[in-house]
């Protein structure tokens, strides 16, 4: 379902959350795009919604679902975004190449609190 955070200085809806104790909200970020410049302000600008979403009065774990660049031309910008997105633990990363794994273990978790 839908949530919306609401922090004293940003508020954000995200189209898939759900409540076990806490919200868990997901966000689906691709960073599949031509100017390495453009990855590293997009990682900045997700960095900076993150750390001001965390003041929000209600406690929520955020969950970035990551898309990688095609080819390997962008790989070290790319590590870099990841890097600027681990740099404050508030958020957790989820690679493309674990989204399987990463789908399962919802699925379950869900299940098991439904």
């Amino acid at each position: 379902q839908q949530h919306e955070v609401v922090a004293p200085l940003d508020a954000h809806i995200f189209d898939h959350a759900w409540k076990n104790g806490v919200w868990n909200v997901y966000e689906t970020l691709s960073f599949d795009l031509v100017e390495a410049e453009a990855i590293r302000s997009k990682a900045n600008r997700w960095d900076s919604r993150t750390r001001h979403l965390s003041d929000a009065r209600e406690k929520t774990r955020i969950h970035y679902l990551l898309g990688s660049p095609t080819g390997d031309h962008n790989a070290q910008a790319y590590g870099r975004a990841k890097d600027i997105l681990n740099s404050s633990k508030l958020a957790t990363l989820i690679e493309e190449d674990e989204a399987g794994d990463f789908a399962r273990a919802l699925a379950t978790d869900v299940a098991e609190q439904s």
